[in-house]
């Protein structure tokens, strides 16, 4: 079959253009047409085509032959990373896209809900579809680093400024596909990232003292691990979870929700956000030096933990970049106290909830309802 698209630029984000000349990918826009993966906020007919990343859905509305593919010449996004980057790139190039859709998809899923196909031993199989991604992930970063300024950078107005990105990697991702398919070995830059991920991986898995335990019916994946790991290694266990707690030695922890709880997932059902300030409350009055702080429930990777005195002005470049990045803190709270104290506060909200989970579809107005109606005083005079 033939594949053929009218799109054929990406432009800068601005939130005043209106009519079709141009999709919105990845991400939100007020009179746009959107092609994205992230919760709905209006209507559009794109919603009919599905999957958990924008690049899955790019992939979806080319083999579908959406007709906005035949209306719309230009593609816009207010960032730039893995996923709306390959997605972009779809829309511009779908023959190639679809030529190398497997891979494509895979990397999507890799770096934006750090979820990752291995084998049965818990490796990456050489030559694999998901090696092949994991390459091209680890190409990109390695490249955005080397050249560009890192997400959440405070001098960069991202909507404005990822542009220069977009221009840069499209041009090259399909000489880059070709490269990775064919096990060209001149793409060097990716293999240090490559393989610490490699690395990181068996240390998870071989380590004698690594744990992992699955709170099946609250969607948490607790991972008891000796030091920090990149993210596409520490959250493989957490596939299927949407939030991850990791346990370090010397009473270090962290609290974080995936990409897949920001997102519409579509794939399986996914657990609610909630607030954690009730957590907080309670863990703040069990420790002498540190203070605990949670993000809202929007931000993508939210992230509760232990700071030095204050939780202004937070580090998003760091939080961003993984644990690896992060000054993780040691808290007066033993492991048993600290887990049983958010195990509990988590089923007392799905106890508490008006909105039964897990689910397909959360929509944000949903999420806020369980936010405002659970009695969070409750829980913490239970628990102080």
């Amino acid at each position: 079959m033939n594949y053929s698209s009218t799109i054929v630029k990406f432009v800068i984000y601005n939130p005043d253009e209106t009519g079709e000349a141009t999709i919105c990918v990845d991400s939100y826009h007020p009179k746009l047409i959107i092609m994205s993966h992230g919760k709905r906020r209006k209507r559009c007919d794109s919603m009919q085509f599905i999957g958990d990343t924008s690049t899955e859905i790019a992939i979806n509305v080319i083999e579908k032959q959406w007709k906005q593919l035949t209306i719309s010449t230009y593609v816009t996004s207010n960032h730039f990373d893995i996923d709306a980057c390959l997605a972009v790139w779809c829309l511009i190039n779908p023959s190639e896209a679809i030529k190398y859709k497997d891979i494509l998809i895979e990397a999507a899923k890799i770096d934006d809900l750090r979820e990752m196909n291995l084998s049965k031993d818990n490796a990456v199989i050489p030559d694999s579809i998901s090696d092949k991604a994991l390459k091209l992930c680890c190409w990109i970063t390695e490249i955005e680093h080397e050249y560009f300024w890192k997400m959440y950078d405070i001098n960069i107005i991202e909507a404005v400024d990822c542009y220069k990105k977009y221009v840069f990697f499209l041009s090259k991702i399909n000489t880059i596909l070709e490269a990775i398919d064919s096990n060209n070995t001149q793409l060097e830059i990716y293999k240090p990232l490559y393989n610490k991920i490699i690395s990181d991986l068996e240390f998870l898995y071989t380590n004698e003292n690594t744990k992992i335990e699955k709170w099946e019916d609250l969607g948490i994946a607790v991972v008891f691990v000796d030091k920090p790991l990149h993210y596409y290694a520490l959250f493989h266990p957490a596939c299927n979870m949407d939030t991850v707690i990791t346990v370090y030695p010397d009473n270090k922890y962290e609290i974080e929700d995936k990409y897949t709880s920001f997102i519409q997932l579509t794939s399986r059902k996914s657990w609610p956000r909630i607030p954690l300030d009730a957590l907080i409350t309670v863990l703040n009055k069990k420790e002498s030096r540190y203070i605990w702080g949670c993000d809202n429930l929007t931000i993508l990777g939210k992230i509760t933990q232990l700071y030095e005195n204050t939780i202004v002005p937070k580090n998003y470049v760091d939080d961003y970049g993984g644990p690896c990045n992060r000054n993780i803190l040691s808290s007066d709270i033993k492991s048993d106290e600290f887990l049983n104290l958010v195990k509990s506060l988590y089923t007392f909200v799905k106890n508490k909830s008006p909105i039964k989970y897990p689910k397909i579809d959360w929509s944000w107005e949903e999420i806020n309802e369980i936010a405002m109606s659970v009695p969070w005083e409750e829980w913490v005079t239970q628990n102080t």
